[in-house]
């Protein structure tokens, strides 16, 4: 999987970039789920400042968005802590791709249950 981290209002420090790559290879367990390439995804992180001028602290968000066979997933969230927006933004999409990945065995449970209705001579599409 490539990943392009990308800053706004913010440095892009060293630790910050190994923070968001081990929360963003974890993602990495789905492949199986997807079939194709794991070469072939692309992720792209945006992390930073969201204004500067709070009354209470700064604000931090952290976006992801996931290209995967033809399939694009955008997640984003916003608090008070950098760490915390990218942990938020990793569970998340995690919980996307698990509630794509039980979509698709849906979906190919459903098409095999047709197919061995209409083998056996059932009206698949009655109900």
């Amino acid at each position: 999987m490539k990943i392009n981290i990308k800053s706004t209002n913010l440095e892009l420090t060293p630790a910050i970039t190994d923070y968001l790559d081990n929360k963003l290879s974890v993602l990495k367990k789905f492949k199986r789920y997807f079939g194709g390439e794991e070469e072939n995804w692309l992720c792209q992180a945006e992390v930073g400042k969201q204004t500067s001028h709070h009354q209470h602290g700064e604000i931090f968000r952290a976006e992801v968005q996931l290209f995967f066979n033809k399939q694009h997933i955008y997640k984003e969230a916003v608090a008070d802590n950098l760490y915390a927006a990218i942990d938020q933004v990793k569970d998340e999409v995690e919980s996307a791709l698990a509630a794509h990945s039980n979509k698709r065995q849906t979906l190919i449970r459903r098409g095999g249950r047709a197919v061995k209705n209409i083998l056996r001579g059932v009206n698949p599409f009655k109900r």
